[in-house]
């Protein structure tokens, strides 16, 4: 997708809950076949992970993990083509969601990824929590995907197909996948990434089987606490530079 198609993507955008960023786009992505395990989790022992900056969002009372693994394809700035040994990568993160008045977004404990370059650029330019892990991904009758981090032993793996396309989206639904903007802290400093894309389509995931382990401080993912899963085949994003966050004196 060259720059003028990347571009329409900004006239769809009613279904965003605040208004595009200002300035142009600097980063066009697209996540792929995405698998998304979402986990309600103890709020005090997830605010207790987050810089003190950065508030948790909570969906009636309650908070959510979610662990949403992917590939990464044609990752590239604007106005210059993907090159694939870099843009093409598998990635997996563990995320939560935040609450900065009028945006809702997302916050990120780690970022696992597939190849040793793409995860120090990445890393290297965002100051967000790549690591190098030791991926796997496969298509067939029953697709396969697996992630294994040596260095703090977290892992996953799943045997999935994508199920029926899920028409009408429920307000949890809504709330686990539509949000527009990334927080960080960094050097003190409260940062935000905006990003846009059109909104999600989701499909039910049929799980043939699942196993993982994942810890987030006193948190602990596994296959038996998952609540509620999604798959999407694709979302095309466009990504701002990172901005600094005015918190209120």
């Amino acid at each position: 997708m060259n720059d003028t198609e990347a571009n329409k993507l900004l006239l769809i955008n009613e279904h965003r809950p605040y208004e595009l960023p200002t300035g142009q786009w600097r980063w066009y992505l697209e996540w792929t076949k995405v698998l998304l395990f979402h986990f309600k989790v103890d709020s005090y022992l997830v605010q207790e992970l987050l810089p003190k900056s950065i508030h948790l969002d909570l969906y009636e009372c309650e908070a959510w993990i979610s662990l949403v693994a992917f590939s990464m394809e044609k990752v590239r700035p604007r106005g210059l083509p993907a090159v694939s040994m870099v843009s093409d990568f598998h990635e997996l993160n563990i995320r939560t969601y935040i609450n900065d008045g009028p945006r809702k977004g997302i916050y990120f404990f780690s970022i696992d990824a597939e190849k040793f370059l793409s995860t120090w650029i990445t890393k290297l330019i965002s100051k967000l929590p790549y690591q190098k892990a030791i991926m796997k991904r496969t298509s067939g009758p029953v697709n396969s995907y697996s992630c294994y981090n040596p260095e703090n032993k977290n892992s996953f793996s799943a045997l999935y197909l994508p199920g029926a396309t899920i028409e009408t989206k429920n307000a949890l639904d809504e709330w686990l996948t539509e949000r527009y903007c990334i927080f960080m802290e960094h050097n003190n400093k409260l940062l935000r990434y905006d990003v846009h894309h059109s909104e999600w389509m989701l499909h039910q995931l049929k799980l043939e089987k699942v196993a993982l382990d994942y810890k987030v401080g006193d948190i602990r993912l596994s296959a038996q606490n998952i609540a509620l899963c999604h798959y999407s085949e694709i979302v095309q994003t466009l990504a701002w530079p990172k901005v600094t966050v005015i918190l209120p004196r």
